[in-house]
């Protein structure tokens, strides 16, 4: 369900040099195949066949999945640019993108996108909530503190490393609070629809206030 982001951002860094925070994959992939250009879209593609197989499995129709699922992350993304306009315009001053075109903020996008709700909700949250659930807290207690520490993370995250931006509280607590958002949505709707409404979220952003 998620192939056509993963194909979209790791395609897409052939013709735009910026790597996602939180992507660990392209690094590897391109330390495994010992940096050949041919050898790495071949293994991309791979990957995104392997993940239309699953989707297939779990549906028998999978393009109808992933445009009900494009429908419904448009709400969820519209939604959540609506609660947080006015910050997002302010935000949005902040972000540098080694590309002021619409396709390099599609690009980015589904980078960001695919691989921080893959770290931050799959990961952090996700597999947060089921060590402390080991540790021996309550599913509901490890579910809150998984959520918030996921989130508190995913936003100070924004503001590490060469392209991070300027730390400021604002954009701390909007993007605490949007982790929260896609957290609720990866548990009630599944990863497919977490990943593209922040997708879809980051376009509106980047493309639309910007």
């Amino acid at each position: 369900m998620t192939a056509p982001v993963f194909v979209v951002y790791q395609l897409g860094l052939l013709v735009l040099d910026v790597r996602n925070g939180a992507d660990w994959v392209t690094s590897l992939l391109l330390a495994l195949l010992d940096r050949s250009l041919g050898l790495y879209v071949l293994f991309v593609l791979a990957i995104a066949a392997g993940m239309y197989v699953v989707a297939t499995r779990e549906s028998h129709d999978p393009e109808g999945a992933i445009l009900r699922t494009l429908a419904e992350s448009t709400g969820l993304a519209v939604v959540l640019l609506a609660l947080v306009s006015t910050t997002a315009r302010f935000m949005v001053n902040s972000i540098s993108i080694p590309s002021d075109s619409w396709v390099g903020s599609i690009i980015v996008s589904a980078g960001a996108g695919f691989h921080e709700e893959l770290l931050f909700r799959v990961g952090l949250f996700e597999g947060g909530c089921l060590g402390l659930v080991a540790l021996g807290y309550r599913r509901d207690r490890a579910t809150a503190i998984a959520a918030i520490g996921s989130s508190v993370l995913f936003a100070f995250a924004h503001h590490l490393g060469p392209l991070g931006e300027p730390f400021a509280v604002v954009p701390i607590v909007v993007r605490t609070l949007s982790g929260l958002y896609f957290a609720a949505i990866l548990r009630l709707r599944g990863f497919a629809t977490t990943v593209y409404t922040h997708a879809l979220y980051d376009v509106l952003v980047l493309v639309v206030l910007s």
